[in-house]
């Protein structure tokens, strides 16, 4: 006689096919859960990515605006440097002037270092004219200003190259005074 088994198989099998259904529908379902994460991951992965980028961008433009604060900088010292080069021709312009004045205007007076008198010497006669009183230091400069005609002329009274002690303090007030009503300078003391 056949007898039943104790345990029936089925009652095994029942749960077992439950999970496995149940295993199964998920492995349905994992595609479209699969993607919303795949796809949230992306986004985020883009999101990550698009961070990095802004941020590399922020430093390009940081960098580009420094270079061009250091470019501005430069133009604006460009433009000093154009300053500086018009004055510096200004200034050999005004040198070149002055020194044609003095050549043309100036006229040198001599001091004698052995007796602290003045003299004047004369190319055109070549000789050499004392100066021994305010009567000769007049006429000489009536003469000079009628040869130089409307000219403003400059007198230098030019010290003795090596200190001799002249001209005495009585001596430069009396110069002084004898030129003071033209344009006059000591040349040659420091």
């Amino acid at each position: 006689m056949i007898h039943l088994p104790r345990r029936s198989v089925t009652r095994f099998f029942i749960p077992l096919i439950d999970v496995l259904l149940l295993l199964f529908c998920i492995f349905l379902l994992m595609p479209f859960v699969g993607e919303e994460s795949a796809e949230a991951q992306a986004k985020k992965g883009e999101a990550e990515d698009q961070t990095e980028e802004l941020e590399r961008l922020r430093r390009q433009v940081q960098r580009q605006k420094e270079e061009l604060a250091k470019l501005r900088e430069l133009r604006d010292l460009r433009g000093a440097l154009a300053e500086i080069e018009r004055l510096r021709d200004q200034v050999k312009q005004l040198a070149q002037k002055r020194l044609q004045y003095l050549q043309h205007n100036a006229r040198i007076l001599d001091i004698d270092g052995k007796t602290g008198e003045i003299g004047y010497y004369d190319h055109e006669a070549r000789k050499r004219i004392p100066i021994d009183s305010e009567k000769s230091a007049h006429e000489l400069i009536q003469r000079l200003r009628q040869s130089a005609g409307e000219k403003d002329l400059l007198f230098l009274l030019v010290y003795p190259r090596e200190d001799s002690g002249y001209p005495i303090l009585k001596q430069e007030d009396a110069y002084k005074r004898w030129f003071a009503k033209t344009n006059y300078a000591f040349v040659g003391r420091d």
